[in-house]
């Protein structure tokens, strides 16, 4: 079994990485060649265009940004599509919603290809760890082909139900996420301003009722003052957005998301929108007049 992988960015690199590591027959292609010649050093194969990839692969991953670019690579010119053949699955581990993944379904379809709709959750270094959580909208014997080549990049994988589905379950997690670690910093600024011993309030927090996984993954980088980026609020803010346009057309309240993103927005007009997304304590350190610092 031959895998295609095309998009070498942030999440996507690491994967590609993992794949070939695994002992995996990978050709890669991305705009960036000096990516693919990295993964190329490592024992994959360069593909030449998206075309050429599925041209050679049995499988073709993708992982892009935004559903314009998705389109593109399988139904552009030189695209993915232009190889098809009956057999061919693509698995798309892009984040572009719902409707355009369905979209893509059709596409794949009239060529007889296998579309599924495959999101990650996790940041970079969860992706150099092979330990991303995988969502898969699509056809379920299709999944359990693809299942045994995706797992060598993620710690989960899970068939969530038909095309769609699995960005329905990422951008549903994703709420959460953008909920949580705003609370996180909001409770750490409201413990700096009133003189709490940070570190160990970090602590007590995490063997009680408050605690989250938001809270033990943030809460120690903050007190150090790192904010290395694993994503961007700009990133954040966007993804926002679509939840709440999800949210809005069945009309669900998104009352707790909206708050949250009030946070990215007002980092973003502070010119914050390339930093980490914790970087964002910023915000309301400026309002309450205290810095969040462990000792």
């Amino acid at each position: 079994m031959r895998i295609g992988f095309i998009g070498l960015g942030l999440m996507g690199k690491p994967i590609a990485t993992n794949l070939v590591k695994g002992g995996l027959d990978v050709v890669v292609h991305n705009r960036s060649q000096g990516k693919v010649q990295e993964l190329v050093a490592l024992g994959a194969t360069a593909g030449t265009s998206p075309r050429h990839v599925a041209e050679q692969c049995d499988i073709v991953l993708l992982c892009l940004q935004g559903g314009e670019t998705v389109e593109l690579v399988l139904a552009g010119p030189d695209g993915v599509l232009e190889a098809a053949r009956p057999g061919l699955i693509v698995a798309d581990h892009s984040t572009i919603g719902p409707d355009p993944a369905k979209r893509m379904a059709e596409l794949c379809a009239a060529k007889g290809v296998t579309y599924l709709d495959a999101p990650v959750s996790g940041t970079g270094a969860v992706a150099w760890s092979a330990g991303l959580t995988i969502m898969v909208g699509g056809d379920r014997l299709a999944y359990e082909a693809v299942q045994p080549y995706i797992q060598k990049a993620a710690k989960y994988t899970f068939h969530t139900g038909p095309v769609g589905s699995g960005n329905i379950a990422k951008m549903i997690n994703n709420l959460m996420l953008y909920t949580n670690q705003a609370a996180t910093m909001e409770a750490l600024v409201l413990g700096a301003k009133l003189g709490v011993d940070l570190e160990a309030l970090y602590e007590v927090v995490g063997t009680a009722s408050g605690d989250s996984r938001q809270w033990q993954k943030v809460t120690p980088g903050i007190l150090r003052r790192d904010f290395t980026p694993s994503s961007t609020i700009a990133s954040f803010t966007h993804g926002g957005e679509n939840i709440k346009a999800l949210a809005d057309s069945v009309g669900s309240p998104t009352s707790m998301l909206d708050t949250a993103s009030k946070l990215w927005r007002d980092a973003l007009a502070m010119g914050l929108g390339a930093e980490d997304p914790t970087a964002a304590i910023k915000v309301l350190e400026a309002r309450a007049g205290i810095e969040v610092r462990g000792k």
